[in-house]
């Protein structure tokens, strides 16, 4: 009777759906087909200790999909050795390691992302602060812009009047406005 099953428990029962008694003496694939691929590893449990390394499986049971793990313990008996099959349902297992999984990447992304504004927000504060600044030194009322104008022998009001010519008071603005913008949806 080797590689037969000699026990069937009622997890086992309620897993399979075969009633004990239908279970006991037919071969461990009749009842567990999905365990087909472990038929070496079963007749190697029968001949060493310990237990085999954990196998996983997809199974239909009850119209559900489920995750199963299959592990193979030699039994020491004295006559004839035998081979404890431990079927675990591990489907809540498998779906809170891939959730974990996955929040562990939107952890990863939220840091990603987290560096990346950082990244962005810096060079933006720094456009935004020439802009003012650039603006400021423009200007015609500072004292020392109109000291700097005067060294240099420039009339400041035909400054003005050339920028505002060429719109360039209105593209500082622009300027201005477009870095705080993108700094705004930076910070989101």
């Amino acid at each position: 009777q080797r590689e037969r099953i000699i026990e069937w428990n009622q997890a086992a029962v309620e897993f399979t759906h075969v009633p004990r008694e239908d279970a006991l003496g037919l071969p461990v694939t009749d009842v567990l087909p999905h365990l087909d691929g472990l038929g070496e590893s079963l007749s190697q449990a029968l001949v060493r200790p310990g237990e085999s390394e954990p196998n996983r499986f997809s199974r239909v049971v009850g119209g559900a999909l489920r995750q199963v793990e299959v592990v193979i313990a030699r039994l020491d008996e004295p006559a004839e050795p035998m081979a404890l099959i431990q079927v675990t349902d591990v489907t809540t297992r498998v779906a809170l390691e891939r959730r974990m999984l996955h929040l562990d990447k939107l952890v990863a992304l939220g840091g990603l992302v987290n560096r990346v504004v950082r990244e962005i927000i810096s060079p933006l504060s720094g456009l935004l602060q020439n802009a003012q600044n650039l603006a400021r030194r423009l200007g015609t009322t500072l004292a020392p812009n109109q000291q700097a104008a005067a060294q240099v022998g420039l009339d400041l009001d035909l400054l003005q009047a050339y920028l505002a010519r060429r719109k360039i008071p209105e593209l500082l603005e622009l300027l201005r406005e477009s870095a705080q913008q993108a700094g705004r949806v930076a910070a989101l």
